[in-house]
């Protein structure tokens, strides 16, 4: 039986949510497409440890940290989701436990909509938020240093939920 708990980060997970996002089978989905510098991941979760309109989860299974998922303000009333999940614990409904808790969340705070931006190419992930609700609203270029894909911008309305 695979048990998880999914919960706010704290202090101490700062180390596996890093090894997370820096696995090469997740960070070539990123829009940077590259590793996170240590110094880069320690500002960034530093702030999402201090960010209290918004909030960070983790889903931990014995006691290790499989996944993470949290909002970017896009709007008072809109936010982006993402979510990462270790690669050994795909398939296992980590993704969606995250996400289910994140428009619990998003709506007692009164959110209206939730967004995700994927690369196209990412059919996986693309498949994972339409089976959960989210309706395909775009497909854009995005160009970069790093990347120069079509970009799918999915919506999830909160209200019809």
């Amino acid at each position: 039986m695979y048990s998880l708990v999914v919960r706010e980060i704290s202090e101490s997970d700062e180390q596996e949510i890093l090894s997370i996002r820096n696995d090469p089978l997740n960070y070539k989905w990123f829009f940077s497409n590259s590793p996170v510098l240590a110094n880069v991941h320690r500002e960034w979760f530093s702030n999402r440890l201090l960010d209290s309109r918004f909030f960070t989860l983790a889903a931990e299974s014995d006691s290790q940290v499989v996944g993470v998922a949290y909002l970017t303000t896009i709007s008072d009333y809109s936010a982006r989701v993402s979510i990462v999940v270790r690669n050994e614990s795909g398939n296992r409904g980590v993704g969606t436990r995250l996400l289910n808790e994140l428009k619990h969340r998003s709506k007692q705070r009164g959110i209206m909509s939730l967004t995700a931006e994927v690369l196209k190419s990412n059919t996986a992930s693309i498949n994972f938020f339409l089976k959960n609700g989210f309706i395909t609203e775009s497909s854009q270029q995005k160009s970069s240093e790093k990347i120069d894909e079509n970009v799918v911008l999915l919506l999830f309305n909160l209200n019809s939920w």
